[in-house]
């Protein structure tokens, strides 16, 4: 969302009595649907690399307890669903490039605000640390006081995600978002002066 600043600075950098071009403004719209297609990109190859990793480590652990594979199968699992998740995401960008800059403002503006109010993701979250404490149970079985241990640590490191973390990313976003939905407000209003 940062290439919205170069919209920003498009009109901070001219004159009061000239508003910018069409063609600045479908400028700076280009270079943030590129950024945006070159982290998606990345999740995708992100995703992929993890899923080889989970597969390579399936095929050379050999584990003796069946959680351990069924652990290592559902972050196959949550993979995949990353992939495709993203891989359908890229679609949609390409989609995008079609609509004309008012239309994609509306777009983007519609997007953000259902991004805002997304709840989905703690399912993920939670199915993963189900996987993780499912698949760590073989190694930390051996002894009561390292399974003890081992789970008290993923319990602080799961309350510390959900309780500090999250809340701070979710605000975060929050603000950007609301950055990003009155910057749109204010490029709309001024393509619709140029007009």
């Amino acid at each position: 969302m940062d290439n919205f600043d170069e919209i920003k600075n498009i009109w901070q950098n001219q004159k009061t009595e000239s508003l910018p071009s069409i063609a600045s403004i479908n400028k700076a719209i280009k270079g943030y649907q590129a950024k945006r297609k070159r982290e998606v990109v990345f999740l995708v190859f992100l995703a992929a690399v993890c899923i080889l990793a989970m597969i390579w480590v399936m095929i050379d652990y050999e584990s003796y307890l069946l959680t351990t594979r069924i652990g290592e199968s559902i972050f196959i699992f949550l993979g995949f669903y990353l992939l495709i998740s993203k891989l359908n995401l890229l679609k949609k960008k390409k989609q995008e490039e079609l609509l004309n800059s008012t239309d994609y403002l509306d777009d983007l503006k519609e997007r953000s605000q259902k991004e805002a109010s997304n709840e989905s993701q703690p399912v993920p979250f939670f199915i993963s640390v189900i996987a993780l404490i499912i698949y760590m149970f073989e190694k930390l079985s051996t002894s009561q006081s390292l399974l003890i241990i081992g789970y008290f640590i993923v319990c602080l490191f799961v309350v510390f995600i959900w309780f500090v973390y999250r809340p701070f990313m979710i605000k975060r976003k929050q603000s950007k978002i609301q950055n990003l939905l009155d910057k749109i407000d204010n490029m709309k209003e001024q393509t619709n002066e140029k007009d």
